[in-house]
C-alpha cells in the first residue's frame, strides 16, 4: 500500500465520535478509515478502541502506524494487551525503540497459543533471540526480546530464554518456570529442568529448588512457585502484566500499603508511575524506592511529571543533568509543577537555579511559572539574606553540594551564617574574618575581567546558579555585593545577568575604565551560552537597551566605547561617532578625537582574530588595525565594509592619508564603484562636503535597503552579514518579504533572530498574494469572516497558501472558530487552525449534532471530506440529510 499523505482528515472528527458508531462504520466501509488508522500521527482514542473492537486487519494497520505509536504509550500498551499476532508482526519484524520491555511482555503474555497467526511470529522471535550480530543495538534488541519471552504461553520459546547464559534475573527466571508449568504442565517443566543448559542457569538462583517442589507436590508446589514469582516481581496479589496494563483498574491504597510493607520491584515501579491513573501521593514513595529514578523521567517523556517525583530525584555521578530537568519542566511547568514547586520542592537547588537562565515569555504557561518563581525567590532572598555579605558568601560556598530545594538552601545559608557568627563572637575571632588577613576571599573566586574578544562566556553549574540568586537580589544589595565579589562573579552579574536601569547610574559614578562601568557596557554583548547535554546552546539575546547604550556613549570613556562598538542597540548616529572617536559628552571639544581602547586594539592585533570581533571595527580609522582588517580579506566580500573602512580613515586621519597612500587603502580588490567615488571625493576642493557625501554613501550602504541588496549579492551567513553593521528596520524587511524582494530562505533566517521576535512578535512570515492581502484588509475593515472566507477558499491539498489564515488570526478580528465555521473546503479548515480549546468545543458540538448514532454518516464523511468544496458545517449537514437516522 502506498504511503498516504499525513494530513488531518476524518480522524480529527473521529476524536468526538462514539465508539459504537465508529465500530459499525469500520465494518460497513472498510476503505473509509484506512488512511487515518494507518498514517494519522495522532489516532484518537474512540477510533483506536473501535479498531481494537473490530479486530482483524484493522489491528494490523494500527500496529504499523509508527508515528502514532511512538508518542502514545497508552495506545502501545492497549495494542499489546490484545495479544494479536498482527501486532506481533509489526513489533518483531522491525524492532524499534518505541516499544518498551514491559509492553513486549504484555504482548507476549496476552498471546493465544491456539491462534495460528502466531506461528510465523514465533519463528521471527526465535531468530531475533539467537542473533549473533556484531551490531550492539541488534544484540540489545535480542536480549530485550529474550527477557520478555519468559511470560509467553509458548513453552519452547520460554525454554530458549531460560537457557540463555547470564541473561535473566531471578524474577524473570522464576516467571519463566511458572509460564512453563501454566502452559505446558509438569511435562514441560520436567523437560526444562532436565536440560543441562537450563539446569546450569537455574543454579544461579533458587529456580531448581522451586521447580522440583512444583513437580513433587502438585497441590502446594505450583502455589509456592506463584508466590515466589509475586515476591520476586513485587506484585502483591497479581502479576506484572496486570499492573502495567492501563485498562486494568488498580486498588491504589492496597497497592501502596503492600509497597510500604515490602518495596515493589524497580521494573514494576516504572510501569506503575507511567500509568495515567497513578495518584500524586504514590509518586514520592514509589520514586524514592526506585534505584534509577531518572529512568522514570524518561518513561514520562510523553506527559508532565508530577512535582512529587522531582522531589525524590537526587543527582549522582550520572544523575539528572540540566538538559533532563529542562525537558521535564518544559512539559510539566504550569501543569503538574508550579513556580512554588520550583522554589520549595524540586531539587537540587543548584540545578533549578541553573535552569532559571534565559528569557521566558510570561504569556506562556512555563513563563508564568518561572516569573512566579523569580518573584518568590526575590522575597525569600530579601527576607533571609538582605545585604549580609557573610550570608551571601556562605550561600555561594554551599551551592555545589547542597542537595535540598532552593528555599531550603537560602534559609540554611542564613542559619549557618548566624551560627558561625555566634561561634566566632564567643571565641573572640570576629564575625566575618578569617584570621588576621582581612575578610575571606570569595568562594571559587577568579581575578581579572574576561577578555572583550575572548571566547563566548559560558555560564554553567554553580556560576549560573549564583547569577540567578544575584538576579533576585535588590539593586542596592547587588551594589554592595559588587564591592566584595571577585571579577568573574561581577562579570557574570553585569555582563550576563538581568538588566537593571539603575546600573547606568553606577557607570556614571565610576572611574574611567573602572570594572563596573566596563562590564555594564558589555551587557549581553554577545549571545549568552549555556552547556546542555554536553553541547553549547545559545540563550535568547538581551542586549544593552538603546537608551542605556546612548547614556554610556556620552561618558567618553574609551574602555566603554570598546564594548559599545559591539552593542547592536546603540543608535546609528552614536555608533558612527563611537567608531570615529568623536567625543559626545557635554565638555567635548569640536574636532577632538578619543583614542581607541588600547586593550581592544591589542586584542584585535593579536592573531588570530575572529570575524565577529573584526568586522564591527572596520570603521575605527586606526591605521594599523585597519591594515589588518584589509589584509583579512573580509573587505573584498562587501562594498559596504569598504565604505565604512575608508570613512573611518578619513574621519580620524583626514583626507590627506587616503590621498597620500592611495594604493595602500584603495587596492585593486576594492569595488570599482567604491574606488571611483572615493577618488572623486578626494579631488574635491570642499573637503567637508566631500566627507558628508562619503558619510551619506556609507549610511545608505548600511541601511535596510543596502542590506536587501547585500542579500541578493551574497550567500554569506546572516550573522556575518549582520556583523558588518547594517541597520535592521524590521517593518521594512517584512514589507520587502511580502513584496517578493526578500528571499524566503533569508526571511526564515531573520524570523529566528531574537530581535525579530521582539519587533515582529505577532507577525508570521507568510508571503501573501494580492487577494490574500485584500482579505486581511477586509477583515480589518469590518467585513464579516463568513464573507471574506467564502470569497477566499483555502487550498484543498497540502498547506499551500493557507498560511494567510495565520496572519489573519494574528492581526485581524478573525477567530479559529470562524475558520471552522466558514472556511472552505472543509478539509482545509481542519488543517488551518489548532484543534484545541474553543475549536475543540465547536467540533464536538458539530459531530454530536450530525453524526451521533449515524454509522452510515461516518462512512459517508470518509468518502466526502477529501473533496467536499463547502464548509465543515455544510458537509456535516449534507451527510445528516443523506442518511437515515439509526436507533441509538
Amino acid at each position: 500500500m502506498a504511503k498516504a499523505p499525513r494530513m488531518p482528515g476524518t480522524e480529527c472528527l473521529a476524536a468526538f465520535g462514539r465508539q459504537v458508531d465508529l465500530e459499525e462504520a469500520l465494518r460497513r466501509d472498510p476503505s473509509g478509515f484506512v488512511e487515518a488508522v494507518r498514517y494519522a500521527p495522532d489516532v484518537p482514542r474512540p477510533l483506536a478502541e473501535a479498531v481494537i473492537a473490530v479486530g482483524g486487519e484493522w489491528i494490523g494497520l494500527l500496529a504499523r502506524n509508527f508515528d502514532a505509536l511512538a508518542e502514545n504509550p497508552d495506545l502501545r500498551r492497549r495494542l499489546a494487551g490484545t495479544g494479536h499476532p498482527l501486532v506481533a508482526r509489526a513489533v518483531f519484524e522491525n524492532i524499534w525503540g518505541a516499544w518498551l520491555p514491559a509492553e513486549l511482555r504484555l504482548l507476549l503474555a496476552a498471546a493465544d497459543p491456539a491462534d495460528a497467526g502466531w506461528k510465523p511470529r514465533l519463528a521471527r522471535i526465535r531468530a531475533l533471540t539467537k542473533t549473533r550480530s556484531k551490531d550492539e543495538h541488534e544484540r540489545c534488541d535480542a536480549v530485550t526480546v529474550l527477557r520478555a519471552t519468559v511470560v509467553a504461553p509458548f513453552p519452547q520459546l520460554v525454554r530458549t530464554a531460560l537457557a540463555a547464559p547470564d541473561t535473566l534475573d531471578r524474577a524473570e527466571q522464576l516467571r519463566g518456570l511458572l509460564s512453563l508449568y501454566t502452559h505446558g504442565g509438569s511435562v514441560a517443566l520436567r523437560a526444562a529442568v532436565a536440560d543441562p543448559e537450563i539446569a546450569h542457569e537455574l543454579r544461579r538462583h533458587d529456580g531448581a529448588e522451586l521447580a522440583a517442589r512444583a513437580l513433587a507436590d502438585p497441590d502446594g508446589g505450583p502455589e509456592a512457585l506463584r508466590d515466589a514469582v509475586a515476591t520476586a516481581e513485587g506484585t502483591p496479589g497479581g502479576l506484572t502484566e496486570s499492573y502495567v496494563d492501563p485498562w486494568n483498574r488498580l486498588d491504589w491504597p492496597a497497592l501502596m500499603a503492600a509497597h510500604a510493607d515490602r518495596p515493589l520491584a524497580s521494573g514494576l515501579i516504572e510501569g506503575l508511575l507511567t500509568r495515567e491513573d497513578c495518584p500524586p501521593e504514590a509518586f514520592a514513595s514509589l520514586g524514592a524506592a526506585h534505584p534509577e529514578p531518572l529512568r522514570i523521567l524518561e518513561q514520562l517523556r510523553h506527559r508532565p511529571a508530577p512535582a512529587a517525583l522531582l522531589e525524590v530525584i537526587r543527582p549522582s555521578g550520572m544523575g539528572m543533568g540540566l538538559d533532563i530537568l529542562l525537558a521535564t519542566l518544559d512539559r510539566s511547568l504550569g501543569r503538574t509543577v508550579t513556580g512554588d514547586d520550583l522554589l520549595h520542592v524540586v531539587r537540587p537547588a543548584s540545578l533549578v537555579l541553573e535552569a532559571a537562565q534565559g528569557v521566558r515569555d510570561p504569556a506562556q504557561r512555563q513563563g508564568r511559572e518561572w516569573e512566579r518563581f523569580g518573584s518568590r525567590l526575590a522575597d525569600l532572598v530579601a527576607e533571609s539574606l538582605g545585604a549580609d555579605i557573610a550570608a551571601w558568601r556562605m550561600l555561594r560556598s554551599m551551592l555545589k553540594e547542597y542537595p535540598g530545594s532552593v528555599a531550603d538552601l537560602v534559609k540554611e545559608a542564613a542559619t549557618r551564617t548566624v551560627r558561625e557568627r555566634t561561634e566566632h563572637r564567643e571565641d573572640g575571632s570576629g564575625s566575618d574574618r578569617s584570621g588576621d588577613d582581612g575578610p575571606p576571599s570569595w568562594p571559587d573566586g577568579r581575578a581579572g575581567v574576561p577578555s572583550l574578544t575572548g571566547p563566548w562566556m559560558v555560564l554553567k553549574k554553580e556560576r549560573a546558579a549564583f547569577v540567578a540568586l544575584l538576579n533576585a537580589a535588590a539593586t542596592p544589595v547587588q551594589r554592595e555585593l559588587l564591592r566584595h565579589v571577585d571579577d568573574e562573579t561581577a562579570s557574570d552579574l553585569l555582563a550576563l545577568g538581568e538588566w537593571r536601569p539603575d546600573w547606568t547610574a553606577w557607570a556614571r559614578a565610576g572611574e574611567p575604565g573602572g570594572r563596573e562601568r566596563v562590564l555594564i557596557a558589555r551587557h549581553q554583548m554577545c549571545r549568552q551560552v549555556v552547556v546542555r547535554d554536553q553541547m553549547a546552546t545559545g540563550l535568547p539575546s538581551r542586549p544593552l537597551p538603546a537608551d542605556a547604550a546612548a547614556e554610556l556613549a556620552r561618558l567618553d570613556d574609551p574602555a566603554i566605547n570598546a564594548a559599545l562598538i559591539y552593542q547592536p542597540n546603540l543608535p546609528r548616529d552614536l555608533r558612527d561617532a563611537v567608531l570615529a572617536g568623536v567625543p559626545l559628552g557635554p565638555g567635548a571639544k569640536p574636532g577632538g578625537r578619543l583614542p581607541l581602547s588600547a586593550e581592544l586594539r591589542g586584542e584585535l592585533l593579536s592573531e588570530p582574530t575572529r570575524w565577529e570581533h573584526l568586522l564591527p571595527v572596520f570603521g575605527t580609522g586606526d591605521t594599523r588595525l585597519t591594515a589588518q582588517c584589509l589584509a583579512s580579506g573580509w573587505a573584498e566580500r562587501s562594498p559596504t565594509l569598504q565604505l565604512r573602512m575608508l570613512l573611518g580613515l578619513w574621519e580620524r586621519n583626514g583626507p590627506e592619508l587616503l590621498d597620500r597612500e592611495h594604493r595602500r587603502w584603495l587596492p585593486k580588490s576594492v569595488d570599482d564603484d567604491v574606488r571611483s567615488l572615493v577618488t572623486e571625493l578626494l579631488s574635491k576642493q570642499d573637503a567637508d562636503a566631500a566627507l558628508e557625501r562619503l558619510r551619506a554613501a556609507t549610511t545608505e550602504g548600511e541601511s535596510t535597503r543596502g542590506l536587501l541588496t547585500r542579500f541578493r549579492t551574497s550567500g554569506s551567513d546572516l550573522n556575518i552579514i549582520r556583523a558588518e553593521g547594517f541597520e535592521l528596520d524590521w517593518e521594512q524587511l517584512y514589507d520587502a518579504f511580502q513584496r517578493g524582494r526578500l528571499d524566503p530562505g533569508r526571511a526564515h533566517e531573520l524570523a529566528s533572530d531574537d530581535q525579530c521576535l521582539v519587533h515582529l512578535r505577532d507577525r508570521p512570515w507568510v508571503r501573501l498574494n494580492r487577494a490574500q492581502r485584500k482579505a486581511v484588509d477586509a477583515l480589518n475593515q469590518g467585513q464579516s469572516p463568513a464573507t471574506v472566507l467564502a470569497n477566499n477558499p483555502l487550498p484543498a491539498r497540502g498547506r499551500g497558501d493557507a498560511g494567510w489564515i495565520t496572519e489573519a488570526l494574528a492581526l485581524t478580528p478573525l477567530t479559529p472558530v470562524d475558520v471552522i465555521r466558514h472556511a472552505r473546503p472543509a478539509v482545509a479548515a481542519l488543517r488551518a487552525v489548532a484543534l484545541e480549546g474553543v475549536v475543540r468545543q465547536e467540533l464536538e458540538s458539530l459531530v454530536r449534532k450530525h453524526l451521533t448514532g449515524q454509522p452510515a454518516g461516518w462512512a459517508l464523511a470518509c468518502r466526502l471530506l477529501p473533496d467536499f468544496p463547502g464548509t465543515l458545517p455544510e458537509l456535516l449537514s449534507t451527510i445528516a440529510s443523506a442518511v437515515v437516522a439509526e436507533p441509538h
